[in-house]
């Protein structure tokens, strides 16, 4: 007895990690049972494992008139709904790889923001000290300019104010 079935099974075209599970099954009236599942290692997806095997119940003469024309158009939307969800499985990985960047990006500016900040406080704080020890025109030039931080412009200009104030401004006053 000479048979077809696996000349036409390679002619369908299986991709290297694509695996199909056939099972065979007679009943008592005398049809079969042929299950046929598709599997696809490639798909990471967890949704794939959900699409049920194709099942032909039927007398044997009638699956083999129609198996592999029935199996080409059925397991064809199959392969392309797992293609669909390797892909969107990819897409779904470049988006978490772009969001990441993005995160690291926004981290990487946050950075040079806290030393601007600490620059700022810094430079105060030595203008605090100095004016504490009376020293008015030491700590006036202590104080960073209103363009180096402009948003903190209006109290830079305050602070200075208050501090010129506090000079003496005699024309020839002792130093």
């Amino acid at each position: 007895m000479e048979t077809n079935f696996f000349k036409y099974l390679t002619a369908i075209n299986l991709a290297p990690d694509v695996e199909w599970v056939l099972a065979v099954k007679q009943t008592a009236s005398g049809s079969i049972v042929v299950s046929v599942l598709y599997k696809d290692a490639a798909c990471g997806d967890k949704a794939a494992k959900v699409i049920p095997p194709l099942v032909f119940t039927a007398p044997p003469e009638k699956i083999d008139a129609c198996f592999f024309a029935d199996i080409t158009t059925a397991m064809g939307t199959t392969v392309d709904i797992i293609n669909s969800m390797g892909q969107y499985q990819k897409q779904q990985e470049k988006a978490k790889q772009v969001a990441q960047g993005e995160k690291s990006k926004s981290s990487k500016a946050d950075k040079p923001k806290a030393e601007v900040l600490d620059k700022y406080a810094a430079a105060m704080q030595k203008a605090d000290e100095l004016e504490a020890q009376g020293k008015f025109r030491d700590a006036w030039m202590k104080v960073p300019s209103a363009q180096e931080f402009p948003e903190h412009a209006e109290d830079i200009r305050a602070r200075k104010a208050a501090l010129s104030a506090q000079f003496d401004n005699g024309l020839f006053s002792t130093i």
